[in-house]
């Protein structure tokens, strides 16, 4: 059970922001094609769930359209589906290699994991109706909210001298493509993609007073 008093959104007060930040999901993985949930990196890791021909076409056209610059620096999680899809962008744009952060890791899924992707919705309703909701040893949403934040947060100090573009490679379950108010400070619980078909969905975070609004 999570200590729900400890979980925070590290954001929340910041008007701010030092870097301009872009969330790009993962391309059709090979889990998304087979409709399953793959959420624990050690069942990602054992078996074969990494991008499917159609993902790797998706994950290229997704950075021929990002605009993003070469020097754009590039976080993903450690899952296959993430870390291929930010080889596919880097490569294309130029751009330094990936970093894998643990923080930018999927949601886990608890009792869920290998069952029906049809399973996240019921999930998701839970998570809606309560953030702490950890019922099947699912990964609250709140605690998503508390490591993303954190996360950026961290970015921030890290690189609060360069001002320039950070892409974050995130999961389906931890970020809402729709959803950039995460990122902005504002309280929201980041737990539903926008589909389950493994298509790519970039959002941006400008610096406050950047009125970027990219779907």
């Amino acid at each position: 059970m999570v200590a729900l008093c400890a979980i925070m959104n590290h954001l929340s007060g910041v008007d701010r922001l030092a870097n301009r930040f872009s969330v790009m999901r993962h391309a059709q993985s090979k889990a998304n094609a087979a409709g399953i949930i793959v959420s624990r990196i050690e069942n990602d890791r054992q078996g074969d769930y990494g991008l499917t021909e159609y993902g790797r076409r998706q994950a290229l056209a997704a950075a021929q359209g990002c605009g993003l610059p070469g020097d754009t620096v590039i976080y993903c999680s450690g899952f296959a589906r993430a870390r291929q899809t930010a080889q596919i962008v880097r490569a294309y744009l130029g751009a330094p290699e990936a970093v894998v952060a643990e923080a930018l890791r999927e949601r886990c899924f608890g009792h869920w994991e290998g069952s029906a992707a049809a399973s996240y919705e019921r999930v998701w309703a839970a998570g809606e109706t309560d953030p702490g909701h950890a019922d099947g040893e699912v990964e609250p949403a709140a605690a998503v909210l508390d490591r993303a934040t954190a996360f950026i947060a961290q970015l921030e100090r890290r690189h609060r001298d360069r001002g320039s573009y950070r892409r974050l490679g995130g999961s389906p379950g931890q970020f809402r493509p729709r959803d950039r108010r995460v990122l902005a400070g504002r309280r929201r619980s980041p737990c539903r993609p926008r589909q389950t078909g493994g298509i790519p969905a970039t959002s941006q975070t400008e610096p406050a007073g950047d009125p970027c609004h990219r779907p």
